[in-house]
């Protein structure tokens, strides 16, 4: 439920900028082709960190 709801505010405060980005007419330069990028690096990182975490606590449960 909690990542649930953090992609959900995720994709609302997306939304929102953009629409301020067309609002108040800021050109999209080839700067934003790094966000894709990054996100997925970030999504990855965030994945091997979860699973170190998994198996350090699966570790520590079984006593070795």
């Amino acid at each position: 439920a909690v990542i649930i709801s953090a992609l959900l505010d995720l994709a609302i405060a997306a939304t929102i900028l953009a629409g301020m980005f067309v609002y108040y007419q800021i050109p999209v330069t080839a700067t934003v082709v790094w966000v894709v990028p990054l996100l997925g690096l970030q999504v990855g990182l965030i994945a091997i960190l979860w699973t170190a975490s998994a198996y350090g606590d699966y570790r520590r449960t079984q006593g070795g």
